[in-house]
């Protein structure tokens, strides 16, 4: 009698969890250069927990994330923090870093090829203003405002780029001041939301998710470091 009791409990329980459970639909956007270290980490974890929200996801530049959210074509977005005029929560700063093939020499060229970002985003002015800083002739040879492009020109020795650390890939060499190259500053990772999303469980959730796992991943990185 207690076992059955106890059977019947928990399926009570359960009953329970699942009619309380997060659901709704969830628009997301984020830059392509975090999309694919990010993404999985956010997205999997959070649709095993809430396998009643949907989430549907959009990559793009972080200004024109930030109009999408100003016309209420996403809900939360993850984005560049000094791209955006939207109130932003910063959760992350992110290293920038030189980067050239590990396989060519295209960073000790006179006049250093470029791949930069094509739309108005804060890394591309970054870019150009290390590289005055260093007294540098570069010629701009690549610009595309996703990042595939740029590290596909990178890797294949067409190009150097400025990379946030999200995006340096197997095969790429980073370089630093004894290659002659300045370390750019960092950039602000932060979270915008529209005015809906404040007042929503679900947003909510998704928003905390996110900065756990944005420090699950950081602390998961320096152990292996």
């Amino acid at each position: 009698f207690y076992a059955r009791r106890a059977i019947s409990l928990n399926f009570e329980t359960l009953a329970a969890f699942d009619e309380n459970a997060l659901d709704g639909t969830i628009r997301l956007g984020l830059c392509d250069d975090y999309a694919e270290r990010y993404l999985p980490e956010i997205l999997v974890k959070f649709s095993e927990s809430n396998p009643k929200v949907e989430i549907s996801v959009e990559c793009m530049s972080s200004s024109k994330l930030d109009v999408m959210i100003e016309q209420d074509q996403l809900d939360i977005a993850i984005v560049t923090a000094c791209s955006v005029r939207t109130s932003c929560e910063i959760i992350r700063r992110e290293p920038m870093y030189w980067v050239t093939s590990a396989n060519h020499e295209t960073h000790t060229k006179s006049n250093l090829p470029l791949a930069v970002d094509g739309g108005d985003c804060s890394w591309r002015k970054i870019t150009l203003d290390t590289l005055d800083k260093m007294n540098r002739e570069y010629s701009v040879r690549y610009v595309s405002e996703s990042a595939l492009p740029i590290s596909s020109a990178v890797l294949a020795g067409l190009a150097v780029a400025i990379t946030p650390e999200a995006s340096i890939k197997r095969g790429m060499k980073i370089l630093n001041e004894r290659d002659g190259f300045i370390t750019p500053p960092p950039v602000e990772i932060g979270i915008i939301q529209n005015q809906k999303m404040k007042n929503s469980i679900t947003g909510q959730a998704l928003i905390d998710h996110i900065k756990s796992s944005l420090n699950n991943m950081l602390d998961n990185h320096k152990r292996v470091a």
